[in-house]
């Protein structure tokens, strides 16, 4: 069953605008001043956006046998089998500490820690509040538009 991501926090929001007007930012004015250092910045800043956007969550499929992050470059399977329960999370992106991630462009991806959570968990979420999180063998903060189905749809025996 798919699921749609819900719709992006205000600090994602502001990122996922602000990241290309920055790069195109760098490279108009590396060009118009003939300095490549800007321009350099430019490229670099607009390549890190496409990876970024490229590993960031476009949907959510539930089966009976596993749970897909859709992403532009291809599904992160996590098996059912894995993952004990599923609950609902509210969780201020302020106060979340970021251990490898990328917090704020295209989503939240990486991996972070919160005591709410359980320690460490892995994000591919919009927004921190209201996430779902699988418990298991790894911890996984999701966010589903229509949590409380998807949460229904993985504790399901």
């Amino acid at each position: 069953m798919p699921f749609s991501l819900a719709p992006r926090d205000l600090q994602t929001e502001i990122a996922t605008k602000l990241w290309p007007l920055l790069a195109a930012g760098l490279v108009v004015a590396g060009v118009l001043s003939s300095t490549w250092p800007l321009l350099a910045a430019g490229l670099l800043v607009a390549a890190l956006g496409l990876v970024v956007y490229l590993f960031s969550p476009t949907g959510y499929q539930v089966t009976s046998e596993h749970i897909q992050v859709l992403r532009p470059i291809g599904p992160l399977t996590i098996s059912r089998s894995e993952v004990r329960a599923a609950s609902l999370l509210h969780l201020s992106p302020f106060l979340v500490g970021s251990l490898l991630a990328c917090s704020g462009l295209y989503a939240y991806l990486g991996w972070y820690w919160h005591p709410k959570a359980g320690g460490i968990f892995r994000a591919y979420a919009t927004t921190f509040s209201p996430a779902v999180l699988l418990e298991g063998k790894q911890r996984y903060l999701l966010s589903p538009a229509d949590y409380d189905y998807f949460i229904r749809e993985v504790n399901r025996a």
